[in-house]
């Protein structure tokens, strides 16, 4: 059966000749009239269902045919695919002479009602549409063979045939091992690349463990410290800054931290979280991007160091009421590679109290919030929840900023915050969506506050997430 191509004829063009077309493209076309944009759609899912060539044929340009833009969306639709996987070339020395949509094997053309670009578009189409051979009746799987000639009586003008020419035996066909051997070498090559990255990986991981051991012979923290949890310690007790009986110099820099700022003078805090494996300096430098590539030794490293955003201060006069500390989401998990973990209601309940002391105060912490938000504005509608702004934590808007914090927090954790509460937040990547963060938000315990019941902390039913994590997973962003 010869392939029928759909022809689509869109708006009031005068409809080609479809005759023509037929002839130069030696296939039979079933033309359609489509009265708009609005029936083109379903016109093109109902071609596309018996065809995978389809012509499209109006005015170019004109009221009649709708952008390149609209004909890919239109068509991803209907191959149920995305946008960017569909190719789109012009055909003609203009740019409105023609086009040519592909993709899955499926081909759109189309073009003018101009003659003149008909032409040019049936050239284009010939390239590629071709007429299918008949079946063959003794194996329908192939091609029907080409006729036999007739044979001729030998006459006196006409020589009488040749005797038949001895057939010899067909030479045994040489089995080529190219392939095999390219396939072989291919696979060890890949082998031996992944075995090295391994290596390297096992190599460069032990390197950091040994730096970060290093660094840590460094610090000297304080008895109290050695249960972030504070079972141990008077509740209260070196909470608010700088009423602590730590010892410090004259400078006010706790005595603790002297060696490491000698060692590396960009040191200005020590956070630990036991449970996540976090034990680790915490570096400020004013470019936000050295430490993601260099750890506290200012070596060369993919692990990079904790920093403090740009914008926080921390000083002998205070510090910023919003801190914001970064770090790498690892797949060995140090550094924040097990940040993910507070996102599991029985992990949260355990480590819900952390430490983060800098060099003027102790101080423990609550995490109260825990939420995925996006870097970059094109997941989420041209918005970016900020979290880190200094203004957010004034007393006349914290209360407000920890709803909207709440409201997105995977964890409804029970925990309050009120005017004149400072707040941390933990943030690293996530990747649900692209350029994900993951941030998680805790307030500074008060002055002879104990820790609160975390208990009662459960999963929050329907956080808020930006618009492309619906868009990955399902539902609607609500108002």
């Amino acid at each position: 059966m010869q392939q029928v191509i759909p022809m689509l004829v869109l708006g009031e063009s005068p409809a080609p000749h479809t005759a023509k077309w037929d002839v130069r493209l030696r296939t039979p076309c079933a033309l359609t009239r489509v009265a708009g944009e609005g029936e083109l759609q379903k016109a093109i899912d109902a071609a596309l269902a018996e065809s995978d060539t389809l012509l499209l044929v109006g005015g170019f340009g004109g009221e009649d045919l709708p952008s390149f833009t609209l004909l890919s969306q239109m068509l991803s639709q209907s191959l149920l695919m995305d946008e960017s996987n569909l190719s789109l070339r012009l055909v003609g020395e203009e740019q409105n002479a023609g086009a040519v949509l592909s993709a899955k094997g499926v081909r759109i053309y189309a073009c003018s009602a101009l003659p003149a670009r008909r032409e040019e578009m049936l050239e284009e189409i010939q390239r590629h549409v071709r007429p299918k051979a008949a079946p063959n009746p003794e194996n329908p799987w192939l091609p029907a063979p080409p006729p036999e000639p007739t044979e001729l009586a030998p006459t006196e003008s006409q020589p009488p045939p040749a005797p038949p020419v001895r057939q010899t035996a067909p030479r045994p066909r040489k089995i080529s091992l190219k392939p095999l051997l390219t396939v072989l070498v291919s696979a060890c090559l890949a082998f031996c690349i992944g075995a090295g990255y391994l290596v390297y990986y096992a190599a460069d991981t032990g390197l950091q463990e040994a730096r970060a051991r290093e660094v840590q012979a460094l610090y000297t923290p304080t008895p109290e410290q050695d249960d972030p949890q504070g079972e141990d310690t008077p509740q209260g007790e070196g909470n608010a800054q700088g009423e602590d009986n730590a010892p410090r110099g004259g400078d006010g820099v706790l005595q603790k931290f002297r060696a490491l700022r000698a060692f590396n003078s960009d040191c200005v805090g020590w956070l630990s979280i036991p449970g996540a494996g976090i034990n680790l300096p915490v570096m400020l430098e004013p470019t936000n991007t050295y430490y993601l590539t260099h750890d506290v030794q200012r070596n060369k490293s993919r692990f990079g160091a904790l920093f403090l955003d740009s914008g926080n201060q921390v000083s002998r006069a205070g510090q910023s009421a919003n801190l914001a500390i970064f770090g790498h989401d690892t797949k060995n998990g140090s550094m924040f590679g097990q940040l993910r973990r507070y996102r599991e209601l029985e992990f949260y309940r355990e480590n819900a109290v952390i430490q983060f002391d800098t060099l003027y105060a102790q101080q423990r912490w609550v995490v109260f919030a825990v939420f995925i938000t996006n870097a970059s504005p094109v997941q989420d509608y041209g918005y970016v929840f900020e979290w880190r702004e200094q203004s957010a934590a004034a007393p006349e808007n914290i209360e407000s900023f920890a709803q909207a914090l709440k409201k997105r927090s995977i964890l409804n954790t029970g925990v309050d915050v009120r005017p004149g509460d400072r707040l941390l937040s933990l943030t690293t990547c996530t990747y649900e969506i692209k350029q994900g963060r993951l941030v998680v938000c805790a307030r500074a315990l008060r002055e002879g506050e104990a820790p609160p019941d975390t208990r009662r902390a459960e999963l929050n039913p329907a956080p808020l997430y930006p618009a492309a994590w619906y868009v990955n997973y399902g539902g609607r962003k609500p108002d």
